[in-house]
């Protein structure tokens, strides 16, 4: 008997043993205290407990006794009434990564509704109907959840197209692989109805994700959100080498950045680090990559060959900062000192392009410097 259901529940069993490890090893990596980790770990117990479940009522339906009726009927209301929740938990997330707020709870509406008419689907059916002999089938509204699952994924989808210039190509096309890879394996489900191949899909989206996010992790400065030291350097080396696409590189240095830690203390030095940052990826979208070199040196990486254009480029970013220092409201203003070189082939080692640039950087902090003193 178990052996003719198990082909059928394999990939669910899988994926759960590699969802338990993977949510074990995400609360370990990963900071606990920020929102957006845990609306992950939740999408992730979410997606176990209906993956187990769904092991539990395809095992249930193999015996026609009427004592287990009241278990698979349970079973079905908690597994409907979940359903939805995974694509809302991973709509929370989308915006939560986006830093988009989430301004009305009437989003929670058709949550609501689905779990109350699964809980009503015990008695009147309407969902599913389990008969006496243990039998599943579909109740009247058994599109129901399936409509208010897919309404959360669709406005996800949304939410990554709007937000597409916000993210790299290869972030962008895993986050469309999350929503795709469940859709095909619905499209396939439907033509091969033996198959339980959904959450399962699902739960390999997740692990797809979060090995995405364990890349990331090392590729990306964890306070500012830009490209750590490593990241940078190479990406400057593979420009370096490929020496018929011109480039120009622009160091930036926060002015009196100790002078900030020292007096509103090392808090408000990791936020003035991160505001810059986000001026930053605001103002070079589409034009340049930004990494962090390390305390409060920054580089930007320009595709432009005009250093007139270059010139304007820097001369105006002063400019914006004054307006965002006015927008942020703080008691002291963030202000930058900047190298910047076009490159040229005549440099032969990428060490001394950089420590050309670098030098053009300090000397322009110095002139700040005697301005202001």
């Amino acid at each position: 008997m178990y052996k003719k259901i198990l082909p059928i529940i394999d990939l669910d069993i899988i994926v759960v043993i590699f969802l338990v490890v993977m949510l074990h090893k995400y609360k370990t990596k990963f900071k606990m205290d920020e929102k957006i980790n845990k609306t992950y770990v939740y999408i992730i117990i979410t997606t176990i407990i209906i993956i187990i479940l769904e092991i539990l009522d395809k095992i249930l339906l193999l015996h026609h006794n009427t004592i287990l009726v009241p278990i698979t009927k349970t079973i079905n209301i908690i597994g409907f009434g979940l359903s939805p929740m995974v694509s809302f938990l991973w709509m929370i997330y989308l915006l939560q990564y986006f830093n988009v707020e989430l301004k009305s709870k009437l989003t929670m509406i058709p949550l609501i509704i689905n779990f109350s008419i699964s809980i009503l689907s015990y008695k009147y059916g309407l969902i599913f109907e389990v008969n006496n002999l243990n039998v599943y089938s579909r109740g009247t509204f058994f599109i129901t959840s399936i409509l208010i699952t897919y309404f959360y994924f669709i406005t996800s989808l949304i939410i990554i197209f709007i937000n597409k210039e916000k993210t790299e190509d290869k972030e962008y096309i895993n986050l469309i692989m999350f929503e795709a890879i469940p859709f095909i394996a619905a499209i396939i489900q439907i033509f091969l109805n033996n198959l339980l191949l959904i959450w399962g899909s699902v739960g390999i989206s997740l692990v797809i994700h979060y090995i995405y996010l364990q890349e990331k992790l090392l590729r990306y400065d964890n306070l500012t959100g830009v490209w750590n030291r490593m990241t940078s350097e190479l990406y400057i080396y593979n420009n370096f080498m490929n020496k018929n696409r011109p480039f120009s590189l622009v160091y930036v240095d926060v002015n009196d950045f100790k002078l900030i830690n020292d007096t509103y203390g090392h808090n408000e030095g990791d936020k003035a680090l991160i505001n810059i940052a986000n001026f930053l990826k605001e103002y070079f979208k589409g034009i340049g990559k930004i990494g962090r070199m390390g305390g409060d040196e920054f580089i930007i990486i320009i595709y432009k060959e005009n250093e007139i254009q270059i010139n304007n480029i820097i001369r105006d970013v002063n400019l914006q900062l004054c307006k965002y220092n006015v927008k942020l409201n703080k008691s002291y203003n963030l202000t930058i000192s900047t190298g910047y070189k076009k490159f040229y082939n005549d440099y032969s080692q990428i060490d001394d392009y950089i420590k050309d640039i670098d030098e053009l950087m300090y000397i322009n902090k110095e002139k700040i410097k005697k301005k202001l003193h």
